[in-house]
């Protein structure tokens, strides 16, 4: 703000006032043509208003249509507007104390107290306003309270409470609540309350609450309460409450809960560990609990903890109580069970499978 106050009070009077003489001949014009009836389809008058140029280094405004030259003359230097500017292409510096809006902006810098709006596309654009618009495919950075961009955004978006792409984002968002894209992302994604993405997500997401994604997820999730990927998780999930996944290819390390319907990885939590679903799986690698891991299906690898359960096992099951229904491999606990029955303690080694093929499903 204190450079718009300058940039003002340099151009100052003159300008002003030199503008307000042409709004005053230009609409002195206009009430004299109102007796001269038009035969002809008239043009847009909101593009019309100003005089016509092939560019100028120099636009100034009141606000809206009030302008020294129309839309359709670019504008290749500085954009005015005592309250608000709204003009054509742009390329340099537009600035306004409420707001302003440019069909086409490439290579510039918008700046307003209100609001900015790029209605068609921004590249290497930067916006800065409590509340920054780019309609179209832009590129740039985008500095505000709420930032917003409607089609695919490539850039920085730094926002005081929001940042959102409804279509794709690669690049930076951070912000004080939420960071959205609404299709995949291909970013760093920091929100002090919630990081999601539509669809596929590669790259790090970094949230106070929740991290999703609803594709697949690759790279790393973290959350101060929950990270969830609805299809496949190639990385890392980490939160202090729980992960769940489809398809885990990584780690998933949660305070209290972790799932993953088919684990081609290592879990590790405090709490309790779920791996399987009803379909048939396997699952491969480690799961490692305080209390409890439960494979619901094939588990070629370990576990570790208090109570350890799987369907069928092909490794070991290391804990207090150890439950398999088929069995190739090792339990090591107080209490061992294998299909129902109590069996050896301490140690119970079985090196065969009846039946191996078949459904294991508790």
């Amino acid at each position: 703000m204190i450079l718009c106050i300058r940039m003002f009070h340099s151009t100052g009077r003159m300008a002003f006032a030199t503008l307000a003489l042409l709004l005053f001949l230009q609409t002195a014009g206009a009430y004299a043509d109102d007796g001269v009836e038009e035969s002809s389809p008239q043009p847009d008058p909101a593009a019309q208003q100003g005089f016509s140029a092939p560019w100028t280094p120099l636009q100034l405004a009141i606000m809206g249509g009030s302008k020294l030259f129309d839309r359709e003359t670019p504008v290749y230097g500085l954009g005015l507007g005592l309250i608000g500017v709204d003009q054509g292409n742009m390329v340099g510096l537009s600035m306004a104390p409420a707001y302003s809006s440019t069909d086409d902006m490439t290579v510039g810098l918008q700046l307003s107290a209100g609001m900015n709006n790029v209605r068609s596309r921004a590249r290497a654009t930067a916006q800065v306003a409590p509340w920054n618009i780019a309609e179209r495919r832009s590129n740039g950075m985008m500095l505000g309270v709420v930032n917003m961009g409607r089609r695919e955004y490539t850039g920085l978006q730094l926002g005081a409470l929001s940042n959102s792409a409804r279509g794709n984002i690669a690049g930076l968002q951070i912000a004080g609540y939420s960071s959205t894209s609404e299709a995949k992302g291909n970013a760093l994604q920091l929100a002090g309350f919630r990081s999601t993405t539509g669809s596929d997500f590669t790259g790090v997401q970094i949230a106070g609450s929740t991290a999703r994604s609803d594709g697949a997820m690759g790279g790393i999730q973290l959350s101060g309460f929950s990270s969830f990927a609805s299809d496949e998780a190639t990385g890392c999930q980490l939160a202090l409450i729980f992960n769940s996944t489809n398809h885990l290819r990584g780690l998933q390390l949660g305070g209290v809960y972790n799932n993953s319907n088919q684990l081609d990885g290592i879990q590790m939590t405090v709490g309790y560990n779920e791996s399987g679903s009803a379909r048939r799986t396997t699952s491969r690698g480690m799961m490692l609990a305080g209390l409890t891991n439960r494979s619901r299906t094939t588990l070629s690898g370990g576990q570790i903890a208090l109570m350890n359960t799987a369907s069928q096992l092909r490794g070991f099951q290391f804990g207090l109580v150890n439950r398999s229904t088929r069995m190739n491999g090792v339990q090591i606990g107080l209490i061992n069970f294998h299909r129902g029955s109590l069996s050896m303690p301490l140690v119970n080694i079985r090196w065969s499978i009846d039946g191996d093929d078949e459904d294991g499903d508790e």
